[in-house]
């Protein structure tokens, strides 16, 4: 059940992905029955129950954005504003309405606090600041994310164009990188944007987090986005910080993919009704600012048109659209959480119907054989879970040939491989938590509370 007003922490919602889930936030929830609050998937066979308990409207929110830039959340706001205001003005038009999108409307806050995820002190400052300012925390979405790309291996490119092509515009293994950039904290700089920043927020805010599992009787939800690039080949556990690696983009996402596991799995096994779910999820494949900044313009254009002829030739995975990759973080948010499956082979989608015979672990094995080594993983997900062994799971945005968006679940790749170095990951994060922490601690305070170059930043 979706509280009456969930909060919701969005990091960089201002464009991409994390404005698309901002957007479909708004978007679903101003209506009385948001389709991505429906289960998409349902228990095969006897050992489970099917029945749905009605899902109640929900007729406001809080989403607070977590972005660097003030001005360009600022643009993000209004823009959004100006979204949902036409989607608003859409719906009272309908014969049916109920009313609901402007009382949405009204008790809508959409805020701003600045964060550089780059910057270890702002990110305890922006985590400092968020219970003095709300009760409680609902969910946080881990977006944020960056790589230090710098072009393309046009050979690399053409090779693998050639040889596997729809892989080529899913799986890229040709973007080149600078290895060995570190942050002003002395730290690997796309590990800890996309890691560790995200890791302290999930600690350092776990009061906000219990605050809303007290007050509801349900567990705040952190959403940690990965991607299908995340890379077990790009991971050595002797480079945790993917310093030396020219694939830090994709070795960073496979550590979120290990973490956020573990974290998860420890989190069932410390508690029946643990104050925190942790989930993973992936995007699909989508534009974004990243991939424009690689190429002349007349080849963004030609990838886009790449993109919509291998939808429309039937892969799951271009999602394309920000407000279509999203669909995977909304549905997350929105779904009662007895709904999230949590077997592949025990639940399938509902587009199927009837049928039993395709669970969702066959949903997924398209999507597993674009890796070197996912349907060889799939398969030992599968007979670990045969065996009694929870799968790690992955929830990621996907569409149908005609744009449709939907969920779908793919196992983590080669976690019986590297579920040793999801503890040395976990390990690694909490151990500079607590040196962070401790200078955080000892270093002198802020008057205002807020992150960045003394901006306040909190607007409604």
């Amino acid at each position: 059940m979706l509280c009456q007003r969930p909060i919701i922490i969005v990091t960089g919602a201002n464009s991409g992905i994390g404005f698309g889930i901002c957007h479909r936030l708004l978007i679903q929830l101003s209506t009385s029955a948001p389709s991505d609050a429906s289960p998409q998937f349902t228990p095969i066979g006897a050992g489970y129950s099917s029945s749905i308990e009605s899902i109640p409207s929900c007729d406001s929110l809080t989403i607070i954005m977590a972005c660097r830039s003030k001005a360009r959340a600022l643009e993000a706001r209004q823009k959004l504003l100006d979204l949902l205001d036409d989607h608003v003005a859409r719906e009272i038009r309908r014969p049916d309405y109920d009313g609901h999108a402007e009382k949405f409307r009204n008790n809508l806050e959409l805020d701003f606090l600045p964060i550089d995820m780059s910057n270890i002190r702002s990110v305890f400052r922006f985590a400092n600041a968020i219970p003095q300012k709300y009760p409680y925390i609902s969910h946080l979405i881990c977006n944020a994310g960056c790589g230090t790309f710098n072009g393309i291996n046009w050979f690399k490119a053409i090779r693998q164009m050639l040889s596997r092509p729809v892989v080529g515009v899913t799986v890229t293994e040709y973007k080149r990188q600078f290895c060995g950039r570190l942050s002003d904290d002395g730290l690997g700089f796309v590990w800890e944007c996309n890691v560790f920043s995200h890791y302290i927020l999930f600690r350092h805010l776990q009061p906000s987090f219990i605050s809303y599992q007290k007050k509801f009787s349900e567990p705040a939800r952190i959403l940690w986005m990965s991607s299908l690039e995340a890379a077990p080949y790009a991971y050595s556990r002797d480079d945790w910080q993917c310093l030396k690696t020219d694939m830090s983009y994709e070795a960073s996402k496979y550590q979120i993919d290990l973490i956020a596991t573990k974290l998860h799995m420890r989190s069932l096994e410390e508690s029946s009704d643990p104050p925190i779910r942790h989930l993973l999820v992936h995007p699909g494949i989508a534009e974004s600012n990243m991939s424009k900044d690689l190429v002349f313009s007349i080849i963004e254009y030609l990838k886009l048109a790449i993109f919509y002829f291998v939808r429309w030739c039937g892969s799951p995975n271009h999602t394309i659209t920000p407000f279509t990759a999203s669909v995977a973080a909304v549905h997350l948010c929105l779904i009662p959480i007895l709904c999230i499956p949590t077997r592949l082979m025990s639940f399938r989608h509902v587009r199927h119907g009837d049928d039993t015979s395709t669970p969702i672990y066959r949903d997924g094995l398209y999507t597993a054989s674009l890796y070197r080594t996912g349907l060889k993983s799939a398969e030992a997900t599968r007979i670990a879970e045969e065996q009694g062994v929870p799968p790690p799971l992955k929830f990621g945005s996907e569409s149908d040939s005609n744009g449709n968006a939907r969920v779908g679940v793919v196992p983590v790749l080669e976690w019986a491989d590297h579920e040793k170095d999801s503890v040395f990951l976990v390990d690694k994060c909490e151990s500079l938590y607590q040196v962070f922490s401790k200078l955080e601690d000892n270093s002198p305070k802020e008057t205002n509370g807020h992150a960045g170059n003394g901006q306040n930043g909190h607007i409604h």
